[in-house]
């Protein structure tokens, strides 16, 4: 008897019809119906865990392999700077910053970067890893609003970067030199934006939803964990943001790609 692909998919996981996996399938299907104690947005519903208790009660929950992050921003705050709920690395608001900021889909708001200027959220601590010899990975839940007319960084890292290129929106990935660019418009709506600097493993990457690009991995050095930039930001709202240090940061395509749908993003990739 010959079965049909739906069956076959069951017996042997492989891609249904539509391309979707039994795997990505599960996971959509627990993230929207799974009733845990942990913190989701009343419109989205993406899980956005808001504290090492969460973490963990969120982990168990989809049995996750990546670690709970080091660094965790709510980027709740109504004014000022922005606290660190779980590792204590405070992030300094400088240039032109709004707070309590609305994004489509989304009953969370947010903090909001200005197009094309200085605005940002930033460390420069001590206690991060130094980039010459240790590993670092960001995870940012937010929207670009602004179609740039030049390069915006998302995120700035240790001579490092996730940025929109202007023009034709694009997702890029850089360390110094080395980049990447992708190939779809990654602007208006809030996704996951992602850059793992994996020291271990010589690996530099940068995903979101749409996307994961990775770059010839080229040596950096340095001390930074910023949202925004110094002088070239994304106009949009950015709403979560957590951070992964040292051997945690080391996190397998795999186990990020779970870890995103989990929270009940669709990944493409």
């Amino acid at each position: 008897m010959t079965l049909p692909r739906a069956h076959l998919g069951s017996f042997f996981g492989d891609p249904f019809a539509d391309g979707t996996s039994l795997t990505a399938r599960n996971f959509t299907a627990r993230a929207s119906s799974t009733a845990i104690a942990v913190t989701r947005d009343a419109t989205s519903n993406i899980y956005t865990p808001v504290s090492s208790a969460e973490w963990a009660t969120f982990r168990a929950a989809f049995s996750l392999t990546a670690p709970a992050p080091d660094s965790l921003w709510l980027l709740q705050e109504a004014s000022g700077n922005l606290a660190d709920t779980i590792g204590g690395l405070t992030l300094t608001a400088a240039g032109t910053v709004t707070y309590n900021q609305a994004a489509t889909g989304w009953t969370r708001t947010g903090v909001g970067l200005a197009d094309g200027v200085n605005s940002q959220f930033a460390t420069t601590s001590a206690s991060l890893p130094n980039a010459n010899a240790a590993s670092q990975t960001v995870l940012l839940i937010g929207t670009v609003t602004t179609s740039p007319a030049s390069n915006r960084q998302v995120y700035t890292g240790p001579n490092n970067s996730l940025r929109i290129i202007g023009g034709t929106p694009r997702l890029s990935v850089t360390a110094i030199a080395s980049t990447a660019s992708g190939s779809v418009n990654p602007l208006n709506a809030v996704r996951p934006w992602i850059y793992k600097h994996d020291f271990t493993g010589s690996v530099q990457k940068g995903y979101t939803d749409q996307e994961a690009l990775g770059i010839p991995y080229t040596a950096i050095a340095g001390k930074v964990m910023r949202i925004g930039s110094t002088a070239a930001a994304p106009g949009g709202v950015f709403l979560y943001a957590c951070a992964w240090y040292n051997a945690n940061a080391e996190i397998s395509d795999a186990n990020i790609k779970a870890l995103l749908q989990a929270m009940g993003f669709t990944i493409a990739w």
